[in-house]
């Protein structure tokens, strides 16, 4: 199996993990945290440690991951030594660091990170692009702020690459790849409702209700109804009829669907540009763009799962 795992060590060893047992590996067009679970075997004495301070995987000779190690565990068994790793991609860090709450004033995305709460290793799709103003509310995350800033400038939501670069436009690396229809397993269409709201009402400044609402006719359509009332949010005072548009159309994320799993990994990441038989799953003009993948491999080989999500903030990310 071609997984290869490099790791550097607390005491600064870099330590090579290209004995794979399996893996499982995942990543997502509306979550900036790629996850890799692999298992590996390893000779006694090889490693006396599962505490790594860096991870980088690479696949078929693309890295797929460059991040930190979440959980190791090194076991002796019966058929030897195996060392089990959960890893995360440095952008996965986005989420989980919190900015001081309050109003910021001509933010960009670069400034995001370069003046507030530095990442290293993390890079932003290059924008002079600023807000006059946002407000940062309790808890906010970083990928809550830089998800409001795409909103609010190019009405799109934010991506992860593979290079932990954050971007709102198209990959500009000019990578292709192309799909060999003899390989492909099972192709499907997916309809998820379990989150869609039909309409969503705001309080006012005075905290009354009435004013500020919005509304979704697709889940009516579907019989369904989802009303949310919510306090009122500061961070879309600016534009409060965009604010809970946005809000409606998160939640018809991964309304609609398709799949096709194939054998072998052929190298794609969210985005760029995939090639293959427009007979299957009806792809318009041979080509699409994956916004989730999923790679599974084992003793039987190497499956990859890409996802087309048809919902509105996945056919945004166009500039």
């Amino acid at each position: 199996m071609s997984l290869i795992v490099n790791a550097s060590t607390i005491n600064g060893e870099n330590i090579i993990l290209d004995k794979c047992l399996s893996f499982n590996f995942k990543k997502d067009r509306y979550h900036p945290s790629a996850v890799l679970n692999a298992r590996f075997h390893i000779r006694r004495g090889d490693l006396n440690t599962a505490d790594f301070t860096s991870i980088t995987a690479t696949l078929n000779g693309r890295v797929i991951l460059k991040g930190y190690l979440e959980k190791g565990i090194l076991t002796m068994t019966g058929a030897g030594y195996i060392c089990t790793i959960k890893a995360k991609a440095k952008t996965s860090l986005l989420e989980q660091n919190h900015i001081m709450p309050g109003t910021y004033y001509n933010m960009t995305l670069n400034k995001l990170n370069s003046d507030y709460i530095n990442l290293s290793g993390i890079g932003f799709q290059s924008s002079t692009k600023a807000l006059n103003y946002i407000v940062i509310k309790d808890s906010a995350s970083m990928w809550d702020a830089a998800s409001h800033i795409c909103v609010r400038n190019w009405d799109c939501l934010p991506y992860a690459t593979y290079d932990n670069e954050i971007r709102y436009g198209l990959p500009k690396n000019n990578f292709q790849t192309t799909i060999d229809e003899r390989k492909v397993i099972s192709a499907s269409v997916k309809s998820d409702n379990s989150t869609s709201i039909s309409s969503i009402y705001m309080k006012d400044t005075n905290g009354n209700y009435g004013v500020f609402s919005s509304h979704n006719n697709i889940p009516l359509q579907r019989g369904i109804v989802r009303i949310k009332h919510i306090n009122t949010d500061l961070s879309w005072l600016a534009n409060i009829a965009q604010g809970l548009k946005s809000k409606l159309d998160f939640s018809m994320r991964y309304s609609k669907s398709r799949e096709i799993s194939y054998h072998g990994f052929s190298g794609e990441d969210i985005y760029e540009p995939v090639n293959m038989n427009n007979a299957i799953m009806s792809i318009d003009k041979g080509q699409f763009r994956p916004h989730a993948i999923r790679i599974k491999g084992g003793s039987k080989g190497i499956v990859t799962t890409l996802t087309i999500y048809d919902d509105y903030y996945s056919g945004r990310n166009t500039q």
